[in-house]
């Protein structure tokens, strides 16, 4: 608890010396340099693959059910048991970080799993912009294989950046990447969404 409260502290700290919108740097900046810290961060730049799954309730969600918002996109499945089990209560957590400022009303959380019953209660999420999504198994495989996920890896982790207007921006691969690093990362799309492009700081 107290290390979640700590990393939560720390997200603040770190937003409130974030740059202004006038300030920026351009998002081809930060990704550069949180590519030169490691292996975790992958720029991809395309066309992100389209999806039709089902939330709780029934209803049919696709991408284009979040207009105008960036999507954070990640699996949790039987084949990718411990990590993505880790990588669910690191999302809840960086939700919590990210929740606590604007970038709120521009993010959608969408954690896809094959069966209803992988859908922990143990882990405390916003429904504000946390949905999980039900496919079958053969529907999530497709979707996986579509965002490059493969059998030969089958307890990986990875967090999937997609743009508000339907393109493939990042991955976020494995569940050591600082989410800190996440945090800047998404406060550069939000304001290259709003058209920032070059400033100084960060």
């Amino acid at each position: 608890m107290m290390k979640f409260l700590f990393v939560v502290f720390a997200a603040m700290v770190l937003l409130s010396a974030l740059p202004s919108q006038s300030q920026a740097h351009s998002l081809e900046w930060v990704e550069n340099n949180i590519g030169k810290k490691g292996k975790f961060f992958k720029p991809v730049h395309k066309k992100a693959p389209t999806f039709e799954l089902r939330d709780s309730k029934g209803n049919t969600v696709s991408g284009k059910s979040f207009p105008d918002k960036n999507i954070i996109l990640f699996f949790v499945d039987d084949q990718c048991v411990d990590a993505c089990l880790t990588q669910i209560r690191r999302m809840a957590q960086f939700q919590s970080m990210l929740n606590i400022t604007p970038m709120r009303e521009g993010v959608q959380f969408v954690a896809v799993v094959t069966d209803e019953a992988q859908v922990t209660g143990e882990v405390n999420v916003d429904p504000v912009n946390w949905v999980y999504l039900v496919g079958g198994k053969n529907l999530v495989g497709q979707l996986k294989k579509d965002f490059g996920h493969t059998a030969t890896i089958p307890d990986s982790a990875v967090v999937h950046v997609i743009g508000s207007k339907g393109q493939w921006r990042a991955d976020f691969r494995g569940v050591k990447f600082k989410l800190v690093n996440f945090l800047v990362y998404m406060n550069a799309l939000q304001n290259s969404i709003r058209g920032i492009k070059d400033g100084h700081g960060l």
